[in-house]
């Protein structure tokens, strides 16, 4: 049977009668003992201290009389509470300490994040330029992506999306919003910011967002806020014929000079996929189809990045994988 709760005790001293000054059998000596309240046998508090007649080869404790009780405490070496007495105590502060400091440890991490985020938003809010989108939304489910088309003055001309989901708050989905597929029709408003109405949508301060009307669209928020100013691709079609692989792209965002695809060199021995580098250098505007080809046998395996420059000349790269039938190419996360 588990004995949840109760009192228990354990061993301070040790002593004999002639030890002590006190006249009594060889073979018996004075025990004093630490009594503690348990839970689970873990101590958890002190209930005082008492002393006991042990025998040599005897597993019984004998009381002592009263009238030697006096004399033992008097004589025996006095003893300070173990600190083992308060043992679930311990356990239990200390556990709350970690806990504490981790809980604070991760909503410092936390607070960092949300001010690198109001930082970020702050630069691109600031410094609004084309290729930036906006997602607001009125509060309910409905939601329109903006995104800025060119810079004027103190204006901004935009263009609106209503193709949006309630999920549609990554940079991926944001471009998507404004990439036409064949079988989908888009609603695409033209609106004019003032920079004014632009930067009031965002306190760059406290980070905190207010209200604004743009166009046909009244009190919105601004939920998120993304510079992508990289192509974005989506596959359109691969295959592997007699060891040659071909894959063709579609770049949904703005133009950019591909230059050559890279291995990740940690990795670069799971490749199955060897590149042909005359396709190389490849300019892809927006809307444009990027061609891939290479050698491959059986799998078609590839994990690496794929360098371009920007319209503007910036070296930068986005991340592409392919497994066999899967393939994937996202922006490079830092």
């Amino acid at each position: 049977m588990i004995i949840i709760f109760g009192l228990n005790s354990f061993l301070l001293s040790k002593h004999s009668a002639s030890e002590l000054g006190i006249s009594g059998d060889k073979d018996s000596y004075f025990e004093r003992r630490q009594r503690y309240f348990h839970i689970l046998l873990i101590p958890v508090f002190p209930c005082g201290k008492f002393w006991i007649i042990k025998k040599d080869g005897d597993l019984s404790q004998h009381e002592v009389p009263e009238e030697i009780k006096s004399r033992l405490n008097s004589s025996a070496p006095t003893h300070k509470t173990p600190l083992k007495s308060y043992s679930l105590l311990i356990i239990a502060s200390v556990v709350f300490a970690l806990l504490y400091f981790k809980s604070s440890y991760a909503e410092n991490l936390r607070d960092e994040e949300i001010t690198k985020n109001c930082r970020d938003k702050n630069t691109i809010i600031e410094n609004a330029q084309p290729n930036t989108f906006l997602l607001f939304s009125d509060g309910n489910s409905f939601k329109v992506t903006v995104k800025i088309l060119s810079v004027e003055a103190n204006k901004l001309k935009c263009v609106v999306s209503e193709k949006q989901s309630r999920e549609s708050e990554t940079p991926e989905q944001c471009v998507d919003a404004f990439f036409k597929l064949a079988d989908e029709e888009l609603t695409l408003d033209t609106v004019l910011f003032s920079t004014e109405t632009f930067r009031s949508c965002y306190n760059l301060e406290d980070g905190s967002t207010q209200e604004i009307n743009f166009g046909k669209y009244k009190k919105q928020t601004l939920l998120a806020v993304h510079l992508i100013d990289i192509p974005m691709f989506s596959l359109a079609h691969t295959e592997l014929t007699d060891g040659i692989y071909k894959a063709i792209l579609v770049n949904k965002n703005v133009e950019a000079t591909v230059l050559r695809i890279l291995p990740m060199p940690h990795l670069a021995d799971r490749n199955t996929i060897f590149w042909t580098d005359s396709i190389f250098p490849q300019k892809v505007n927006q809307g444009g189809l990027m061609y891939l080809q290479g050698s491959a046998h059986q799998s078609t395996n590839y994990v690496g990045s794929v360098a371009f420059l920007t319209k503007t000349n910036r070296l930068d790269s986005v991340f592409i994988t392919i497994t066999n039938n899967s393939f994937a190419i996202s922006p490079v996360v830092e």
